[in-house]
């Protein structure tokens, strides 16, 4: 070791041009290196949420939260547990140490969870999810003098857009409604047309589907079967057909309904 010390003070050329090196890697790698504001982090840990419809956070956190806490206590490797209680949902959240390993983390969290058996007996199942570290890095707003529909499919194809690009962790959609159908049935005409509600329901129900039959050999090789007469717009729910009469005539749902 002294050699080597003597060696670089005996040379001094060598010694300033192995600092004059560092120094340039140094800079390279500073102006090289990936940087980020907020780093993307992932950790072993899990969201477990209870929904109980009508219930109040005081009931939520008597009767979901707490128990859950207490379930998963006595979790290996449990780091933090935090719970939080909102109206007609308990969440709680689970953190692991950073050498644990991750499935099987998980799977003891399920276990725990699906071993109680005191929930309100109106509560759905818990739903455990793996919980992500994640920040909001950017908000795109997406709007226009269109149709609220239209305006959603755009959000939706821009979020799908994003979510394709490298380094892009995740993309959420929010801010809009979910779709829903309003069918309003006229009781006189259900009467006039010798009707009932169950009928109207199951040809809606069974009409406006997407199904797969199976497959086909030929001698080209397999066909799929599939029907695709999912209703998306008012006028096919409009057109469903409710009941087809002997002698050909057909009622449809606009015929008893308000759609």
């Amino acid at each position: 070791m002294n050699s080597i010390i003597a060696w670089w003070a005996n040379n001094k050329v060598a010694a300033n041009l192995l600092m004059v090196a560092i120094l340039m890697s140094g800079v390279i790698s500073f102006f090289t290196m990936n940087r980020e504001i907020d780093p993307y982090v992932e950790f072993p840990g899990a969201r477990v949420s209870v929904v109980w419809p009508g219930a109040s956070p005081q009931d939520i956190e008597e009767q979901i939260v707490v128990r859950l806490e207490e379930a998963l206590s006595t979790v290996n490797g449990l780091e933090r547990l935090w719970g939080v209680a909102n109206e007609g949902v308990g969440l709680v959240f689970v953190n692991g140490n950073q050498d644990l390993d991750e499935a099987a983390f998980l799977a003891e969290i399920k276990r725990n969870v699906d071993s109680i058996s005191t929930f309100p007996s109106a509560a759905e199942p818990a739903d455990v999810q793996i919980f992500r570290n994640r920040s909001e890095i950017l908000r795109i707003a997406v709007s226009g003098n269109v149709d609220e529909k239209l305006l959603k499919r755009t959000a939706e194809k821009v979020r799908r857009d994003i979510a394709l690009i490298g380094n892009v962790p995740a993309v959420d959609l929010f801010g809009v409604r979910n779709e829903e159908v309003s069918i309003e049935v006229s009781e006189l005409d259900l009467k006039r047309y010798g009707l009932t509600l169950a009928e109207v329901a199951n040809a809606v129900r069974g009409t406006s589907v997407n199904s797969s039959s199976g497959t086909v050999k030929t001698d080209l090789g397999r066909v799929q079967l599939r029907t695709r007469n999912q209703a998306d717009t008012q006028e096919e729910f409009e057109n469903i057909i409710v009941r087809q009469q002997a002698n050909g005539a057909v009622v449809r749902v606009k015929d008893i309904a308000t759609v």
